[in-house]
Order: C-alpha cells, then structure tokens, then sequence
C-alpha cells in the first residue's frame, strides 16, 4: 500500500512512519519543520534516522506550497499528522495556527479530493471539547482556545471536502498521547525530566486537574489497522482507559526514580482543559480500539527512553 504521511517527523508521525515501514508499505513522508512550538532539530535526527529506508520517501516541505496534487496521485491512504500543536502558543502565534492546522488540511484535504485516495485519517485533538472533555463524538464542542478552534476548524475542512468525493474519512480525536518519542513541549516529558535532572518541577494550577492518557504503541497499532478497514468512517475519541490526576502522576514519578523534588505551583495555563475522560465506546465497538498499554507500564517506558537521550 502506498501511504502519505504529513508531519512525518513529529511524535505521531514518526512512530507511524516507523511501523508502516517495517510493513512494507511504501511511504512518503512530508514535514515542514516548523518551529513555533518545538525545536526542528529532534525532528530533523527522526528523518535522518530514516535515511536508506527503500520503503520510504521523505519531503521537506509546506503543504500550503507543494504541489499536493501531483504528489497525491497513486497514493491509497493520507494519513494527516502535520498541525502546530500546543495550548499556549496558539493564543500569541495565532496565524501560524491557522496556516498550518487549516490552511494545510484545506490544501492536503483539496488534494485528496481530486485523487483516487480511498481513505483519510485526520489526526484530531480532545481540546475540540474544551476545559471538560468527557462526553462521548456527540457532546458539545466548545474549545477554549485557538489550537482547538482551529483543530475542529481542520476536521469541518476536512469533512466537508471529502465527503462529497466518496473519500472515506476517519477524524481520530486523540486524548494525550504519550510514550518515547514525545515532544520536548509536552507534560509528561517535562515532568520526567524535572524527576530526572532538576531539583523542582513545576506544576500549573493545583495540580488537581485529571487527563485520559494515550499509549504512542497503541494508537499506531489502531491506526496500521485502519488502513484497510471497510465502513469505519466518522469522528472517533482515542483514549486510554485510565485517567490520573496531574499530582498522583508526580507520585508515580517520585516511586519510579526514587526522588522527591520540590513542587512549584504556578498560575494555571489560559484555556487549559480541567478534566478529560475520554468515553471511546464508539472506537471500541465500530473500530475494534482496545488499548493494551496500562499507564504506568507506559510511564515506565517513557522514562526508560529519556533516560537515553542523555546517555
């Protein structure tokens, strides 16, 4: 199969890359390299960690500017990565949010709709929901801040293009991922590091908000299956199973290190969620999702793999 993955050297994307490769599909991976949120040189490693892959070609490049068409033409699946992610910098980096969450997923979207593509998978975000995320497809969407706004913007784009053109899409509204591999921005990353190398970590708020975490192993896993599925479109929340409040994770930290630092409480972030809780009855029963990893085996994981980036 031939497979299109945009933002192939992210977290996600890299980790699809990866596995579908190791299938013997034939990938062509696409990545802009941005830097609003993160740095583009660990990414920048993951494509140099691909070179000599026959399965695999990579692209340096903005899907607002490449020829997408062209590049579409003979590819079976997209899977759409690529977005500027993040809370915080999508209330001052605002265009770059709508560049590269909306204008991107018009433009790969537009693509595909003029192809012989059969499927589209849209990487999505529970932030679509807002500070309580933990309803099922069907509760209101009401995002509280501009990286929501424009990721649901992204999935209307999507939708509304694609439908039409008999392109099967599947919108994945994914809950934290986490696991190697993950961005050196996210929380669970910057926790590790501060049990790791630090003397204090910080916390926003009292620590007493609650996320639905998602395995990196098991989400790939879903989505390698996916590829072929028949009658599985729609809009699907991707979670773990259970869901841990922000200061029993430092304790988890605190017994896998075998250190106990300081906790500095710091404002809460704007439009931060309070609680995510992802009811996925819908992927486990139209899309077979049933997440293998239980958190702290995944913690564990992480932990082992950052440990390795120092040496």
């Amino acid at each position: 199969m031939r497979i299109l993955i945009t933002g192939a050297a992210g977290f996600i994307g890299s980790a699809l890359t990866s596995k579908l490769t190791s299938l013997n599909n034939q990938i062509l991976g696409i990545d802009n390299f941005d830097e609003t949120l993160n740095a583009s040189k660990e990414r920048r490693n993951v494509f140099r960690s691909f070179e000599g892959n026959d399965n695999l070609i990579l692209i340096e490049g903005d899907l607002n500017s490449l020829d997408l068409v062209d590049l579409v033409s003979g590819v079976d699946v997209i899977i759409h990565c690529a977005a500027t992610p993040g809370l915080l910098p999508s209330w001052t980096h605002l265009n770059k949010y709508l560049k590269n969450n909306v204008e991107s997923t018009h433009a790969i979207a537009s693509a595909a709709a003029q192809s012989n593509v059969s499927r589209f998978i849209l990487l999505s975000t529970s932030s679509v929901y807002g500070r309580v995320a933990t309803c099922d497809e069907n509760g209101p969407v009401d995002p509280s801040s501009p990286y929501g706004i424009t990721k649901f913007s992204s999935e209307l784009i999507a939708r509304n293009l694609l439908e039409e053109s008999g392109v099967d899409l599947i919108a994945l509204r994914l809950f934290s991922v986490f696991g190697p591999g993950q961005r050196a921005d996210m929380g669970i990353r910057k926790f590790i590091d501060s049990y790791l190398f630090l003397d204090s970590v910080n916390v926003t708020g009292d620590g007493s908000h609650k996320r639905t975490f998602t395995y990196i192993d098991d989400l790939v896993n879903l989505i390698s299956g996916l590829l072929e599925t028949k009658d599985v479109s729609g809009t699907y929340n991707i979670a773990g199973k259970e869901q841990i409040q922000i200061l029993n994770l430092l304790d988890h930290l605190e017994d896998l290190t075998s250190r106990k630092i300081q906790r500095n409480f710091v404002s809460p972030r704007r439009g931060d969620q309070l609680e995510t809780l992802g009811d996925t009855s819908k992927a486990e029963q139209v899309l077979g999702w049933n997440p293998k990893t239980e958190f702290l085996a995944g913690l564990q994981e992480q932990l082992k793999w950052q440990r390795s980036l120092r040496g």
